[in-house]
């Protein structure tokens, strides 16, 4: 959702009407903008890692604020140019993460990254008046998002006791892990295509609209830790490790007591409705406007406020 920030608000064919007052009408209309905003995932998304990980409280505090979920702060810059006598406009964005960000995080996450690529078409539909105050518009867009967030523990984790010799089953090991850390990097390609309706009222303009969409995403997942291995509280010698290592596994098949995780996942489909609308004020050339989205699949809200010079 972090990757159509910039991309589908605004009311359709923005600083039109300026195009001709001013500049004649074979001079495209021009808008740049500057759009921050956040999409918050909910909480569940990240506490299934943080409870693997035995972190406790992770997400608690940001619960306790009252926000719809974790934020993913990010910043747009986006560039939208309106087609001379044609009811057509096309628009590129590009975005990321703030380092203010970290602020908005947990603690125990160490990394948090990405970096989003878009490019839209939206073309007016209904009625054509230039100055009508009601304009529709149906668009496409294609956004790229690769990313990475990374999750430490503070505490140990303690996997369990296993018996490590077939001949004698009273011999067992106590098996746990310390400095454990795990990171996620991911890269998507996603699609949509929106309908929207703006209005305009002196200086006042509003938009709404609704968009159906899909896209193909791949991940990576590691996890990187230290393996301990203890009798009654002593730690075993680094010249048994390996026979005992090799004695839990055979003896529990289930069980992998390697001390990482590298593994990459194969490219899924998936698909999202989202709703969204906004409101501004122009002072020509600058508008200020706010935005809101709500993805109905998968239940994700991202709001941004953007500053545009519209020519």
């Amino acid at each position: 959702m972090n990757g159509t920030i910039g991309l589908s608000g605004g009311r359709p064919f923005e600083g039109r009407e300026f195009r001709g007052r001013f500049v004649g009408p074979l001079v495209p209309a021009v808008s740049a903008g500057i759009t921050v905003g956040a999409t918050f995932f909910p909480f569940s998304y990240i506490q299934d890692l943080l409870d693997a990980l035995e972190i406790e409280d992770g997400t608690d505090s940001l619960e306790e604020t009252g926000l719809p979920g974790i934020p993913l702060p990010g910043y747009a810059i986006d560039l939208r140019v309106g087609a001379p006598l044609f009811p057509f406009e096309v628009g590129t964005s590009y975005s990321f993460v703030p380092d203010e960000a970290w602020q908005y995080v947990p603690e125990n996450v160490t990394a948090l990254d990405y970096r989003a690529f878009g490019v839209g078409l939206r073309r007016r539909t209904g009625r054509d008046a230039v100055n009508h105050p009601s304009r529709q518009a149906m668009g496409f867009a294609y956004s790229y998002l690769g990313g990475d967030v990374g999750v430490r523990s503070d505490d140990d984790i303690e996997i369990g006791e296993f018996e490590y010799l077939p001949t004698d089953s009273t011999q067992t090991v106590e098996v746990g892990l310390t400095d454990v850390s795990a990171a996620v990097e991911w890269e998507s390609h996603t699609a949509e295509v929106h309908w929207s309706i703006g209005t305009r009222h002196g200086p006042f303009e509003g938009y709404s609209g609704v968009a159906i969409g899909g896209g193909l995403s791949r991940f990576q997942v590691r996890l990187d830790s230290d393996l301990t291995l203890t009798q009654d509280g002593v730690a075993v010698p680094d010249n048994l490790r390996e026979t005992i290592i090799t004695g839990v596994e055979t003896l529990s098949p289930d069980v992998s007591l390697s001390p990482g995780i590298d593994a990459d996942s194969n490219w899924r489909a998936g698909w999202y409705v989202r709703g969204f609308g906004g409101l501004s004020v122009l002072v020509w050339p600058v508008s200020l406007g706010v935005g809101l989205s709500y993805a109905i699949i998968p239940g994700v809200w991202t709001i941004s406020a953007t500053t545009r010079i519209r020519l």
